[in-house]
Protein backbone atom coordinates (compact mmCIF):
# COMPACT_ATOMS: atom_id res chain seq x y z
CA UNK A 1 0.00 0.00 0.00
CA UNK A 2 3.00 2.46 1.07
CA UNK A 3 4.35 1.40 -2.63
CA UNK A 4 1.48 2.31 -4.25
CA UNK A 5 0.85 5.56 -2.66
CA UNK A 6 4.60 6.71 -3.18
CA UNK A 7 3.89 5.95 -6.93
CA UNK A 8 0.65 7.66 -6.95
CA UNK A 9 2.19 10.81 -5.99
CA UNK A 10 5.14 10.33 -7.47
CA UNK A 11 3.79 11.44 -10.77
CA UNK A 12 3.06 14.68 -9.34
CA UNK A 13 5.98 14.84 -8.10
CA UNK A 14 8.16 14.05 -10.69
CA UNK A 15 9.92 10.72 -9.50
CA UNK A 16 12.34 9.64 -12.94
CA UNK A 17 10.12 7.47 -14.54
CA UNK A 18 6.84 9.17 -14.22
CA UNK A 19 8.22 12.23 -14.69
CA UNK A 20 7.77 12.78 -18.37
CA UNK A 21 4.69 15.32 -18.55
CA UNK A 22 7.20 18.35 -17.04
CA UNK A 23 9.80 18.96 -19.88
CA UNK A 24 6.82 18.45 -22.77
CA UNK A 25 4.14 21.02 -20.51
CA UNK A 26 6.92 23.45 -19.45
CA UNK A 27 7.71 24.98 -23.01
CA UNK A 28 4.25 25.31 -24.28
CA UNK A 29 2.67 27.12 -20.88
CA UNK A 30 2.44 30.52 -20.52
CA UNK A 31 5.10 31.83 -18.21
CA UNK A 32 3.29 32.51 -14.60
CA UNK A 33 1.45 28.61 -15.42
CA UNK A 34 5.36 27.54 -15.10
CA UNK A 35 6.13 29.09 -12.55
CA UNK A 36 3.24 27.99 -10.81
CA UNK A 37 3.58 24.97 -12.42
CA UNK A 38 7.26 23.52 -11.35
CA UNK A 39 7.29 26.02 -8.00
CA UNK A 40 4.04 25.47 -6.09
CA UNK A 41 1.94 22.29 -8.23
CA UNK A 42 4.90 19.24 -7.85
CA UNK A 43 5.17 19.79 -4.68
CA UNK A 44 1.41 18.15 -4.18
CA UNK A 45 3.35 15.59 -4.32
CA UNK A 46 5.29 15.64 -1.75
CA UNK A 47 2.71 16.85 0.44
CA UNK A 48 0.99 13.73 -0.21
CA UNK A 49 4.01 11.60 0.71
CA UNK A 50 3.99 13.44 4.11
CA UNK A 51 0.48 13.46 4.62
CA UNK A 52 0.01 9.48 4.02
CA UNK A 53 3.84 7.82 4.07
CA UNK A 54 4.39 6.51 7.59
CA UNK A 55 7.85 8.62 7.95
CA UNK A 56 9.54 8.40 11.17
CA UNK A 57 7.50 5.36 12.26
CA UNK A 58 9.49 2.42 13.37
CA UNK A 59 6.90 0.29 13.51
CA UNK A 60 5.61 0.64 9.98
CA UNK A 61 8.84 -1.40 8.61
CA UNK A 62 9.06 0.02 5.64
CA UNK A 63 12.65 0.10 4.90
CA UNK A 64 12.35 -2.77 2.04
CA UNK A 65 10.72 0.52 -0.01
CA UNK A 66 12.99 3.03 1.35
CA UNK A 67 16.07 1.90 -0.56
CA UNK A 68 14.65 1.49 -3.91
CA UNK A 69 13.02 5.14 -3.30
CA UNK A 70 16.74 6.26 -2.34
CA UNK A 71 17.94 5.08 -5.22
CA UNK A 72 15.06 6.43 -8.14
CA UNK A 73 15.79 9.64 -6.31
CA UNK A 74 19.44 9.88 -7.00
CA UNK A 75 18.82 8.28 -10.54
CA UNK A 76 16.49 11.59 -11.23
CA UNK A 77 18.73 13.81 -9.65
CA UNK A 78 21.62 12.68 -11.93
CA UNK A 79 19.90 11.59 -15.05
CA UNK A 80 17.63 14.71 -15.07
CA UNK A 81 20.84 16.94 -14.98
CA UNK A 82 22.80 15.05 -17.19
CA UNK A 83 19.78 15.20 -20.00
CA UNK A 84 18.98 18.74 -18.99
CA UNK A 85 22.15 20.38 -19.86
CA UNK A 86 21.96 19.51 -23.99
CA UNK A 87 18.55 21.30 -23.87
CA UNK A 88 17.87 24.21 -25.60
CA UNK A 89 14.86 25.72 -24.38
CA UNK A 90 15.19 27.62 -21.27
CA UNK A 91 12.03 26.15 -19.50
CA UNK A 92 12.86 22.45 -20.85
CA UNK A 93 16.10 23.12 -19.04
CA UNK A 94 14.32 24.42 -15.96
CA UNK A 95 12.02 21.60 -16.32
CA UNK A 96 15.07 19.00 -16.05
CA UNK A 97 15.90 21.29 -13.25
CA UNK A 98 12.96 20.19 -11.44
CA UNK A 99 13.04 16.64 -11.75
CA UNK A 100 16.83 16.86 -10.43
CA UNK A 101 15.42 18.70 -7.48
CA UNK A 102 12.53 17.02 -6.87
CA UNK A 103 14.78 13.74 -7.24
CA UNK A 104 16.66 14.95 -4.08
CA UNK A 105 13.55 15.24 -2.14
CA UNK A 106 12.44 11.88 -3.18
CA UNK A 107 15.79 10.47 -1.88
CA UNK A 108 15.05 12.35 1.74
CA UNK A 109 12.20 10.82 1.73
CA UNK A 110 13.74 7.65 1.16
CA UNK A 111 16.10 8.20 3.71
CA UNK A 112 12.50 9.25 5.85
CA UNK A 113 11.19 5.46 4.90
CA UNK A 114 14.91 3.56 5.51
CA UNK A 115 16.02 4.86 8.97
CA UNK A 116 12.80 6.53 10.78
CA UNK A 117 15.15 7.77 14.34
CA UNK A 118 16.41 10.40 11.72
CA UNK A 119 13.05 11.76 9.91
CA UNK A 120 12.44 14.60 13.09
CA UNK A 121 15.37 16.16 11.86
CA UNK A 122 15.09 15.32 8.57
CA UNK A 123 11.62 16.88 7.71
CA UNK A 124 12.47 20.16 8.51
CA UNK A 125 15.15 20.47 5.79
CA UNK A 126 12.78 18.59 3.72
CA UNK A 127 10.30 21.61 4.16
CA UNK A 128 12.94 24.08 4.28
CA UNK A 129 14.19 22.34 0.88
CA UNK A 130 10.94 22.50 -0.95
CA UNK A 131 9.73 25.84 0.53
CA UNK A 132 12.94 27.14 -1.16
CA UNK A 133 12.96 25.48 -4.42
CA UNK A 134 9.48 26.68 -5.00
CA UNK A 135 10.15 29.96 -4.93
CA UNK A 136 13.62 29.98 -6.42
CA UNK A 137 12.04 28.32 -9.22
CA UNK A 138 9.18 30.51 -9.51
CA UNK A 139 11.51 33.38 -9.53
CA UNK A 140 13.63 31.49 -12.36
CA UNK A 141 10.58 31.04 -14.36
CA UNK A 142 9.10 34.28 -14.27
CA UNK A 143 12.79 35.27 -15.08
CA UNK A 144 12.91 33.43 -18.40
CA UNK A 145 9.54 35.60 -19.55
CA UNK A 146 12.03 38.83 -18.02
CA UNK A 147 14.63 38.00 -20.07
CA UNK A 148 12.26 37.62 -23.62
CA UNK A 149 10.28 40.53 -22.75
CA UNK A 150 12.69 42.47 -20.39
CA UNK A 151 11.58 45.48 -18.33
CA UNK A 152 12.66 49.07 -19.01
CA UNK A 153 15.68 48.31 -16.37
CA UNK A 154 19.83 48.90 -16.97
CA UNK A 155 21.40 45.66 -17.98
CA UNK A 156 23.79 45.60 -15.22
CA UNK A 157 20.85 45.70 -12.89
CA UNK A 158 18.62 42.82 -14.42
CA UNK A 159 21.31 40.14 -15.47
CA UNK A 160 22.14 39.72 -11.90
CA UNK A 161 18.46 39.77 -10.67
CA UNK A 162 18.62 37.20 -13.03
CA UNK A 163 21.46 34.95 -11.86
CA UNK A 164 20.89 35.48 -8.42
CA UNK A 165 17.87 32.88 -7.91
CA UNK A 166 19.91 30.95 -10.19
CA UNK A 167 22.89 31.15 -7.35
CA UNK A 168 20.58 30.40 -4.57
CA UNK A 169 19.31 26.64 -6.01
CA UNK A 170 22.93 25.95 -6.40
CA UNK A 171 23.04 26.37 -3.06
CA UNK A 172 25.92 28.96 -3.17
CA UNK A 173 24.19 31.47 -1.64
CA UNK A 174 20.46 32.27 0.63
CA UNK A 175 17.86 29.78 0.98
CA UNK A 176 20.02 27.77 -0.63
CA UNK A 177 22.76 27.38 0.86
CA UNK A 178 20.73 27.07 4.48
CA UNK A 179 18.31 24.18 2.80
CA UNK A 180 21.64 22.47 1.78
CA UNK A 181 23.02 22.99 5.23
CA UNK A 182 19.93 22.09 6.84
CA UNK A 183 19.98 18.48 5.32
CA UNK A 184 23.21 17.52 5.11
CA UNK A 185 24.13 18.08 8.42
CA UNK A 186 21.23 15.86 9.52
CA UNK A 187 23.06 13.08 6.96
CA UNK A 188 26.20 13.37 8.16
CA UNK A 189 25.25 13.44 11.96
CA UNK A 190 23.37 9.82 10.64
CA UNK A 191 26.15 8.16 8.94
CA UNK A 192 25.09 8.72 5.23
CA UNK A 193 28.07 10.40 3.91
CA UNK A 194 27.59 8.81 0.50
CA UNK A 195 24.09 10.02 0.51
CA UNK A 196 25.77 13.17 0.77
CA UNK A 197 28.80 12.62 -1.83
CA UNK A 198 25.79 11.63 -4.62
CA UNK A 199 23.98 14.41 -3.82
CA UNK A 200 26.87 16.55 -4.16
CA UNK A 201 27.31 15.75 -7.66
CA UNK A 202 23.75 15.92 -8.00
CA UNK A 203 24.59 19.60 -7.18
CA UNK A 204 27.22 20.30 -9.93
CA UNK A 205 24.40 19.19 -12.28
CA UNK A 206 22.48 21.95 -10.62
CA UNK A 207 25.23 24.29 -11.59
CA UNK A 208 25.54 22.99 -14.63
CA UNK A 209 21.43 23.50 -15.53
CA UNK A 210 21.80 27.32 -13.83
CA UNK A 211 24.43 28.01 -16.45
CA UNK A 212 22.81 26.80 -19.32
CA UNK A 213 19.81 28.11 -18.72
CA UNK A 214 20.95 31.64 -18.11
CA UNK A 215 23.11 30.97 -21.55
CA UNK A 216 19.99 30.04 -23.09
CA UNK A 217 17.92 32.89 -21.91
CA UNK A 218 20.91 35.47 -22.95
CA UNK A 219 21.08 34.13 -26.72
CA UNK A 220 17.10 34.55 -26.78
CA UNK A 221 16.68 37.89 -24.56
CA UNK A 222 14.28 40.39 -26.63
CA UNK A 223 14.79 44.41 -25.77
CA UNK A 224 13.21 46.51 -23.30
CA UNK A 225 9.35 46.52 -24.21
CA UNK A 226 7.09 46.48 -20.59
CA UNK A 227 7.69 48.92 -17.79
CA UNK A 228 8.93 48.08 -15.14
CA UNK A 229 5.94 48.11 -12.98
CA UNK A 230 4.32 45.88 -15.06
CA UNK A 231 2.87 42.56 -12.72
CA UNK A 232 5.22 40.32 -14.73
CA UNK A 233 8.84 42.43 -13.49
CA UNK A 234 6.57 43.14 -9.66
CA UNK A 235 6.04 39.36 -9.13
CA UNK A 236 9.29 38.33 -10.20
CA UNK A 237 10.58 40.95 -7.90
CA UNK A 238 8.11 39.61 -4.94
CA UNK A 239 9.45 36.17 -5.85
CA UNK A 240 13.06 36.77 -5.65
CA UNK A 241 12.44 38.62 -2.47
CA UNK A 242 10.84 36.10 -1.06
CA UNK A 243 13.37 33.24 -1.90
CA UNK A 244 16.02 35.48 -0.29
CA UNK A 245 14.19 36.42 2.60
CA UNK A 246 13.14 32.82 3.56
CA UNK A 247 15.98 31.80 6.15
CA UNK A 248 14.92 34.71 8.11
CA UNK A 249 11.28 33.47 8.57
CA UNK A 250 12.63 30.54 10.35
CA UNK A 251 12.85 31.76 13.79
CA UNK A 252 9.08 32.55 13.90
CA UNK A 253 8.76 28.75 13.82
CA UNK A 254 10.65 28.19 16.03
CA UNK A 255 13.61 26.79 13.93
CA UNK A 256 16.38 29.21 14.26
CA UNK A 257 18.85 30.25 11.63
CA UNK A 258 20.14 27.32 9.48
CA UNK A 259 23.50 29.12 8.57
CA UNK A 260 26.24 27.07 8.00
CA UNK A 261 29.78 27.84 10.71
CA UNK A 262 32.08 29.31 8.37
CA UNK A 263 34.00 26.51 8.47
CA UNK A 264 31.58 23.85 6.49
CA UNK A 265 31.43 26.79 3.59
CA UNK A 266 34.19 24.73 1.63
CA UNK A 267 32.27 21.52 1.55
CA UNK A 268 28.71 23.55 0.75
CA UNK A 269 30.37 25.71 -2.05
CA UNK A 270 32.70 22.94 -3.81
CA UNK A 271 29.96 21.76 -6.06
CA UNK A 272 29.23 25.54 -7.61
CA UNK A 273 32.87 25.42 -7.84
CA UNK A 274 33.19 22.21 -9.83
CA UNK A 275 30.01 23.21 -11.78
CA UNK A 276 31.75 26.62 -12.99
CA UNK A 277 34.50 25.08 -13.83
CA UNK A 278 33.02 22.57 -16.18
CA UNK A 279 30.74 25.26 -17.78
CA UNK A 280 33.81 26.89 -18.47
CA UNK A 281 35.23 23.91 -20.27
CA UNK A 282 32.06 23.46 -22.37
CA UNK A 283 31.88 26.69 -23.36
CA UNK A 284 35.85 27.49 -24.21
CA UNK A 285 36.53 23.41 -24.82
CA UNK A 286 33.66 21.80 -26.19
CA UNK A 287 31.75 23.61 -28.35
CA UNK A 288 35.00 23.49 -31.09
CA UNK A 289 35.00 19.80 -30.08
CA UNK A 290 31.33 19.24 -31.05
CA UNK A 291 31.50 21.87 -33.78
CA UNK A 292 34.79 19.79 -35.73
CA UNK A 293 32.92 16.30 -35.17
CA UNK A 294 29.41 17.84 -36.15
CA UNK A 295 28.31 16.10 -32.89
CA UNK A 296 24.41 16.66 -32.27
CA UNK A 297 24.09 17.39 -28.32
CA UNK A 298 20.65 18.45 -28.59
CA UNK A 299 17.56 15.61 -27.75
CA UNK A 300 14.14 16.49 -27.62
CA UNK A 301 12.29 16.61 -24.10
CA UNK A 302 10.46 14.33 -22.70
CA UNK A 303 13.02 11.61 -22.97
CA UNK A 304 11.26 8.56 -21.71
CA UNK A 305 7.86 9.99 -23.04
CA UNK A 306 9.34 8.59 -26.76
CA UNK A 307 10.26 5.59 -25.24
CA UNK A 308 6.84 4.96 -24.06
CA UNK A 309 5.02 6.36 -27.01
CA UNK A 310 6.95 3.76 -29.15
CA UNK A 311 5.94 1.36 -26.69
CA UNK A 312 2.30 2.12 -26.95
CA UNK A 313 2.23 1.90 -30.36
CA UNK A 314 3.92 -1.36 -31.14
CA UNK A 315 1.47 -2.90 -28.12
CA UNK A 316 -1.47 -0.82 -29.69
CA UNK A 317 -0.22 -2.99 -33.13
CA UNK A 318 -0.03 -5.82 -31.07
CA UNK A 319 -3.54 -5.66 -29.84
CA UNK A 320 -4.93 -4.62 -33.49
CA UNK A 321 -3.28 -7.85 -34.96
CA UNK A 322 -4.60 -9.85 -32.18
CA UNK A 323 -8.00 -8.60 -32.80
CA UNK A 324 -7.49 -9.04 -36.71
CA UNK A 325 -6.66 -12.61 -36.03
CA UNK A 326 -9.96 -13.28 -33.57
CA UNK A 327 -11.79 -11.52 -36.22
CA UNK A 328 -10.23 -14.24 -38.96
CA UNK A 329 -11.05 -17.06 -36.22
CA UNK A 330 -14.63 -15.68 -35.60
CA UNK A 331 -15.18 -15.43 -39.17
CA UNK A 332 -14.04 -18.86 -39.37
CA UNK A 333 -16.55 -20.21 -36.81
CA UNK A 334 -19.26 -18.49 -38.05
CA UNK A 335 -18.83 -20.13 -40.96
CA UNK A 336 -18.59 -23.66 -39.46
CA UNK A 337 -21.30 -22.91 -37.57
CA UNK A 338 -23.70 -21.55 -40.28
CA UNK A 339 -22.38 -25.17 -42.11
CA UNK A 340 -23.40 -26.77 -38.64
CA UNK A 341 -26.30 -25.60 -38.57
CA UNK A 342 -27.44 -26.34 -42.60
CA UNK A 343 -26.51 -30.03 -41.04
CA UNK A 344 -29.16 -30.09 -38.41
CA UNK A 345 -31.87 -28.58 -40.36
CA UNK A 346 -31.27 -30.93 -43.07
CA UNK A 347 -31.53 -34.05 -40.13
CA UNK A 348 -34.31 -32.22 -38.95
CA UNK A 349 -35.81 -32.20 -41.97
CA UNK A 350 -35.41 -35.84 -42.44
CA UNK A 351 -37.01 -36.79 -39.32
CA UNK A 352 -40.92 -35.52 -41.23
CA UNK A 353 -40.45 -38.80 -43.34
CA UNK A 354 -41.00 -40.97 -39.88
CA UNK A 355 -43.71 -38.77 -38.50
CA UNK A 356 -45.63 -39.60 -41.74
CA UNK A 357 -44.75 -43.82 -41.50
CA UNK A 358 -45.62 -43.08 -37.57
CA UNK A 359 -49.55 -41.68 -38.77
CA UNK A 360 -50.35 -44.50 -40.90
CA UNK A 361 -49.13 -47.12 -38.21
CA UNK A 362 -51.39 -45.31 -35.28
CA UNK A 363 -54.06 -47.15 -35.73
CA UNK A 364 -52.58 -50.44 -35.35
CA UNK A 365 -50.56 -49.84 -32.94
CA UNK A 366 -53.11 -48.14 -30.76
CA UNK A 367 -54.92 -51.46 -31.48
CA UNK A 368 -52.34 -53.66 -30.56
CA UNK A 369 -51.39 -51.46 -27.25
CA UNK A 370 -55.22 -52.42 -26.19
CA UNK A 371 -54.96 -56.15 -26.74
CA UNK A 372 -52.27 -55.94 -24.98
CA UNK A 373 -54.11 -54.55 -21.82
CA UNK A 374 -57.20 -56.41 -22.10
CA UNK A 375 -55.02 -60.30 -22.17
CA UNK A 376 -52.53 -58.20 -18.97
CA UNK A 377 -56.26 -57.48 -17.46
CA UNK A 378 -57.13 -60.95 -18.19
CA UNK A 379 -54.23 -62.61 -16.94
CA UNK A 380 -54.25 -60.50 -13.37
Amino acid sequence: MAAVLWLGFGVKAGVVGLHVWLPLAHPVAPTPASAVLSGVMIKAGLVGWLSVLPLGDAAAGLEALGQPVVVLGLAGALGAALFGIIQRHPKAVLAYSSVSQMGMLTALVGVGLLEPSLWPGLSVAVVLFAAHHGMTKGALFLGVGISEHPPRLPGWLLWPLLTLPALSLTGALASGLASKWAFKNTLYEGGHGALVTWLSLAAVGTTLLMARALWRQWHERGHNTIPWLGAMPLAWLFSILAAASLPLWLPIAGVGYPWPPPGELPGLLWPVGVGLALTGLGIYGLKDIARRRRVVWRLMPGDLWWLYAALARRLGAGLKAFADGLETRGSGLRARLVAREGAVMVWIDGLTRYERRFRQLAVPLMIGVAVLLLLGFWLE
